[in-house]
């Protein structure tokens, strides 16, 4: 009876060793670092999700002036702010009057187009979406508006930016 026992016990911690050895492990989540560096900007869409709360959970698309329109509480500036930043802001705004101990979860849904504007001494001026795969190179965007007009001065080119309005 003895041996039967050893045996047993011995059968029993060999195939508990086993197959916690195959067990997966758990997945360790890819930390996305996303609502801590980047910036919310107009036409980006964000969703808004309130726990237990599901008649109040929605899209978003934040307005040209970075205003995200919400239930009950209206337009938000959220505009650069990051993820983190505007989730306290939205749990502070229901917290404070229309909520208790809110839930609030703010994710990002769709990222608006980077854009460039090409005027001046072109055939066709317009706006261009840059590719997120692709970069748009100078040449390329030029391309894409037919090229310079005949009386255009090619040596006399100002890139813009929206931010600063100074020349590069």
């Amino acid at each position: 009876m003895h041996r039967f026992f050893l045996f047993f016990s011995l059968l029993t911690f060999l195939i508990g060793t086993v197959s916690a050895q195959d067990a997966p492990e758990k997945a360790t989540p890819i930390p996305d670092d996303r609502d801590k560096t980047y910036i919310l900007k107009p036409f980006d869409v964000i969703n808004l999700s309130i726990f237990q709360e599901a008649d109040l959970s929605t899209d978003s698309e934040l307005s040209v002036s970075g205003d995200a329109t919400l239930p009950l509480v209206g337009a938000v500036s959220l505009g650069g702010m990051t993820l983190q930043d505007a989730t306290v802001k939205i749990t502070q705004l229901y917290e404070a009057d229309y909520l208790i101990s809110p839930k609030i979860s703010v994710t990002l849904r769709s990222i608006s187009a980077e854009t460039v504007t090409i005027m001046g001494a072109v055939n066709q001026p317009k706006e261009l979406a840059i590719p997120r795969d692709n970069p748009l190179d100078l040449v390329s965007a030029l391309a894409s508006v037919g090229n310079f007009l005949p009386n255009a001065d090619k040596a006399n080119i100002k890139v813009k930016t929206r931010r600063s309005h100074n020349h590069l």
